[in-house]
């Protein structure tokens, strides 16, 4: 059935099946746009839309053969990435049907690898806090998380087996726990930024969502050509388990989600250590705002001047808070940044990978908000790799995501160490589900 030709199916079974010559890519492209007609007007994951000229790429793609790396996979693109024959707003009314003169580097990458772009994905507002209209696939009354918010959405949704977003908080890593996807922040600087809105150009990180970790691994592989080829690690890694004194009595939950995957990892033969954050965790998220408010003043400062009503509050705060910081104590605070992250370069070895939680709990009702980054944003500043896991969900329950982090550079690694940890997790949620019946 043309229904199923794409939802659930990785990016290595679709390749597969292009190859055995029974499926083409404007099949899957249409059970895509299937799916979207019949859920967006609840899901509302989609800025725009451009059916007709995705269908005309499947086709070349069909003609051409599916020997590039993304060849006939449908990817959504986050709405603060330009695209020049699609509208990009920004999030933001004051952009609307703004049309880009070029493609961001990473379209333009995608493109070159084959994939299939369907449309523009919702991003709340200029990337930062105010809330898109999407909503949680899996609960209408609540957030997919933010600013990630369309991206997130339409992955969950089975619209698209994959979507680039962004991140300069948490607006990969939340959404993607919120939704009950996978999502991956490389390290900082591995993916060209240019064409992409800057809020904070020396946080600003793309992300990739997906349902499988092995779909993050092919597009992440495909948008850095000379990273080393994806293979397990050598050596079985260290698990570290994040301690917080403070927070885990602040977010129960999410720390008793830990508990659990500390627990079924022992139970599977695999050593985890503790790591106590609470000395410099706190300092580490201070440092990620200073560089945030700065940086934010200095891009946004004249737009919130000249368009005071067409701003969100939430940005204009941040603006203002920027105001107060001076040049002298941004500097200062770069080169502490610079510090920590050495720091942490000899804390977590190659294989080393830390689990933190993704996310406080199950993703808040509509009217709170996106969430709070308090579990990303210090991950982000350190500029080092993370990544959501999907936990496995408690019957009745919400989403909730395990955040894997690890040194910079280590990108490979967490993709790795990521799959056999979520081996595990199925493993012993089949295990105990067996037990129960």
């Amino acid at each position: 059935m043309a229904a199923d030709a794409q939802r659930g199916a990785t990016i290595g079974e679709l390749r597969s099946r292009f190859a055995a010559g029974d499926l083409t890519a404007e099949r899957v492209l249409r059970d895509c746009l299937s799916r979207i007609r019949s859920r967006e007007a609840g899901v509302m994951a989609w800025e725009y839309l451009a059916p007709d000229q995705a269908l005309a790429a499947a086709r070349v793609v069909d003609r051409d053969g599916y020997d590039r790396p993304l060849a006939g996979v449908p990817i959504g693109i986050k709405d603060v990435i330009d695209t020049s024959d699609m509208p990009t707003t920004y999030g933001s009314r004051l952009y609307a049907g703004h049309r880009p003169e070029a493609d961001a580097h990473i379209v333009a990458r995608l493109r070159k690898q084959g994939a299939i772009v369907p449309g523009k994905t919702v991003s709340t507002e200029f990337a930062y806090l105010r809330p898109s209209r999407t909503r949680n696939p899996h609960d209408s009354r609540r957030t997919p998380g933010g600013s990630s918010s369309g991206s997130a959405a339409a992955v969950a949704d089975h619209m698209v087996p994959v979507a680039i977003g962004t991140q300069t908080a948490g607006s990969t890593i939340r959404p993607a726990a919120f939704c009950g996807v996978v999502g991956f922040k490389p390290t900082y600087g591995l993916i060209d930024m240019t064409g992409v809105r800057p809020l904070a150009p020396s946080l600003d990180t793309i992300g990739i969502f997906s349902r499988d970790v092995d779909d993050a691994r092919s597009v992440f592989e495909a948008l850095i050509p000379t990273r080393d080829e994806f293979a397990p690690s050598r050596r079985a890694p260290r698990i570290l388990i994040g301690e917080l004194s403070g927070l885990d009595e602040a977010h129960p939950g999410a720390f008793d989600a830990l508990s659990d995957v500390k627990a079924k990892l022992i139970s599977s033969g695999v050593a985890c250590d503790p790591l106590d954050l609470t000395d410099c965790y706190e300092r580490w998220s201070r440092l990620h705002y200073t560089l945030l408010a700065y940086e934010v003043h200095a891009h946004y400062a004249s737009l919130t001047a000249r368009q005071s009503q067409g701003v969100g509050p939430e940005l204009r705060a941040l603006v203002q808070s920027g105001a107060g910081i001076d040049r002298l104590l941004y500097e200062d605070t770069q080169a502490e940044c610079n510090a920590e992250r050495t720091r942490l370069d000899r804390v977590l070895a190659s294989d080393d990978i830390l689990l933190m939680p993704a996310a406080p709990g199950e993703a808040p009702l509509f009217e709170r908000g996106t969430g709070d980054p308090v579990f990303n944003s210090a991950w982000t500043m350190l500029h080092v790799p993370c990544l959501t896991l999907p936990l496995p969900r408690v019957r009745g329950g919400l989403p909730l995501g395990l955040q894997l982090i690890a040194g910079r550079g280590s990108d490979n690694a967490i993709l790795a160490h990521a799959r056999m940890i979520a081996k595990i997790m199925l493993s012993s949620d089949s295990a105990e589900a067996c037990k129960e019946s």
